[in-house]
């Protein structure tokens, strides 16, 4: 019985998958960096797909970052401590 071969999105031409006597590896064309042994070529990009999503998005400043966390906003500028949000905001009214 033949086994359907696991193929990658086009997001993911950046990498590749090789195989090894110990299991297969994915590798970053742009870095060079590899991670495996994984057993089958179906976890080797299963992994490869979750490392594409997982890079995160670094904020450019410390505003993108408060709106990020939903926070722009109720920083208490004397003290840098988020605001007591128990207490009714004048911006708000």
């Amino acid at each position: 019985m033949a086994r359907a071969r696991p193929v990658t999105a086009p997001e993911f031409d950046d990498a590749r998958i090789l195989e090894r006597p110990d299991g297969f590896y994915w590798q970053s064309k742009e870095t060079g960096e590899e991670l495996g042994p994984f057993r089958t070529l179906a976890e080797a990009v299963e992994d490869l797909e979750f490392s594409a999503d997982a890079e995160p998005e670094v904020p450019d400043t410390l505003e993108e970052a408060e709106a990020d966390l939903g926070v722009e906003g109720y920083i208490d500028p004397e003290t840098g401590e988020l605001e007591d949000p128990s207490l009714p905001r004048l911006a708000d009214h």
